[in-house]
């Protein structure tokens, strides 16, 4: 559904004509609300598409720039070590690590390295992800006509329908065999006391 392939019950697998179609023909007043109709209803119903194809996004602009991964991963074990240091004393070949630099002091020196390898090395990518990203999924809500989504609704509702007839159906039912049931069980046997006799009054 999301790339537009025709149903199970087609007899080809291939793109719909008409899964990918402009919002709009003509400009008039009611464009710019049909264009953003149809985009926020693709953004709500394939959003998990839509986080999936970022993430392979994501993935695939990182693999190919190494270096910022090779220098994110020198940053993490800069803080990690920075973290070790706050709560053990460490001493390497009998110099204290630990007490080299003040917290503060390796806080900054730390935050200027993270601050360099961000913009140095991680924004450029960063920019690159953002565009393409955003491109793809802006595009896909744009062209995809929500028609499947009026589709599913109406099945949806002609079985919320066929679920209340089956509901009003087992009430008759249950009231039918609760009216004969108190009917039957209607008649309640009475046993009457003896009486006793009756002494004479003195």
């Amino acid at each position: 559904m999301f790339i537009g392939v025709n149903p199970v019950g087609s007899a080809s697998y291939c793109l719909s004509s008409e899964a990918f179609t402009p919002p709009i023909k003509r400009l008039d007043k009611s464009s710019s609300q049909k264009v953003k109709s149809r985009v926020s209803l693709n953004l709500s119903f394939f959003l998990t598409n839509y986080v999936l194809l970022a993430s392979v996004v994501g993935i695939t602009v990182a693999l190919m720039h190494p270096k910022m991964l090779f220098y994110l991963a020198i940053v993490y074990l800069l803080w990690a070590c920075h973290s070790f240091l706050l709560k053990n004393e460490f001493e390497l070949f009998g110099i204290p690590l630990h007490s080299i630099l003040s917290i503060q002091q390796r806080f900054y020196v730390l935050f200027v390295i993270t601050s360099f390898v961000v913009i140095w090395h991680c924004l450029k990518p960063t920019i690159i992800f953002l565009v393409i990203s955003a491109g793809l999924i802006l595009s896909h809500a744009f062209l995809r006509d929500p028609k499947h989504i009026e589709s599913m609704d109406t099945v949806g509702d002609s079985d919320d329908d066929d679920d209340r007839g089956n509901l009003r159906r087992d009430e008759d039912e249950g009231a039918n065999s609760g009216a004969s049931s108190s009917g039957s069980g209607s008649e309640v046997l009475v046993e009457r006391p003896n009486r006793s006799s009756r002494g004479d009054i003195v």
